[in-house]
C-alpha cells in the first residue's frame, strides 16, 4: 500500500477481490486481495437462475461454476479483510439469507450490504439488526440521502465518464471533508478508482473511510 494511505488512514478495497475480466468475483480473485494486502474486498451477488442458491456475479448469466455466496464466505471467514456486498437485486428472502451467513460466518461486524437506490431503498433501514447497511450514492445527493434511509455508509459512485466530470467539478467547488465531518457517525466510501493519480485527488480529503479500487492500480 501507498505510504499516503497509511498516513490518511483510508482503506483501500479490491472491486470485485484483486482481479479484473474473467477472474473477477472468484476466490482467485479474493486470494489476490490478500497477497497485495488489500484492507477489504467488495462483491456482487444476486440469486442463481434456478433460484437455489445466492451466487456472487455482477451479471445475469449461466451461473455453472460461479462461486457461491456460502463459498466466498467460506473462504473469508478468517482473512483480515473487510466485505463490501453489493446486492444486484432484491427480495427479502435473498436479503435474509444474506444477513443469515454472514452470522453464521461471523462476518456481520466486517460486512456492510450496499446498493443502488433503486434495490437500497427497499432495505430494512427501520430494522437493520445490527447489519451496516449503505447506499450508493453522490456528492450533491449526501443531504436528501442521509435524512431519507440514515444509512451506515455512504458508497459515492465513480464510474462512468459523465459521473466523474461531475464529481470533480462538485468537489472543486465544495470541500467533501466538511460533508464528511459534518456526517462524521457515517462512513464514506468512493468507487470504483482505476489510477493511481485519481487515488492521490481523493486521498487530500480528509475523512474519507475507503476506496474501492480496480487491480489497474
Amino acid at each position: 500500500k501507498i505510504w499516503y494511505n497509511i498516513i490518511m488512514n483510508t482503506k483501500i478495497v479490491a472491486h470485485r477481490g484483486w482481479a479484473k475480466g474473467s477472474n473477477e468475483n472468484t476466490l482467485v480473485a479474493f486470494e489476490q486481495a490478500v497477497l497485495n494486502n488489500m484492507d477489504g474486498v467488495e462483491l456482487d451477488i444476486r440469486r442463481s437462475s434456478d433460484g437455489d442458491e445466492i451466487i456472487v456475479s455482477h451479471n445475469f448469466t449461466d451461473d455453472a461454476g460461479v462461486l457461491t455466496l456460502k463459498e466466498a464466505l467460506e473462504y473469508l471467514k478468517d482473512k483480515d479483510l473487510e466485505i463490501f456486498i453489493e446486492l444486484k437485486e432484491y427480495s427479502d428472502e435473498l436479503f435474509d439469507e444474506a444477513e443469515n451467513l454472514l452470522k453464521l460466518y461471523e462476518l456481520k461486524e466486517k460486512s456492510v450490504l450496499f446498493a443502488f437506490q433503486k434495490i437500497a431503498r427497499k432495505f430494512p433501514f427501520n430494522d437493520r439488526k445490527g447489519f451496516n447497511l449503505g447506499i450508493i450514492s453522490y456528492p450533491w445527493n449526501i443531504r436528501k440521502d442521509i435524512l431519507k434511509f440514515n444509512q451506515d455508509f455512504i458508497m459515492m459512485g465513480y464510474t462512468s465518464f459523465l459521473t466523474r466530470i461531475a464529481f470533480r467539478l462538485y468537489w472543486q467547488i465544495f470541500s467533501l471533508s466538511s460533508v464528511f465531518k459534518k456526517y462524521s457517525d457515517k462512513k464514506f466510501v468512493i468507487g470504483v478508482t482505476r489510477s493511481e493519480k485519481e487515488r492521490e485527488w481523493m486521498l487530500k480529503e480528509k475523512g474519507l473511510y475507503a476506496l474501492i479500487a480496480d487491480n489497474s492500480l
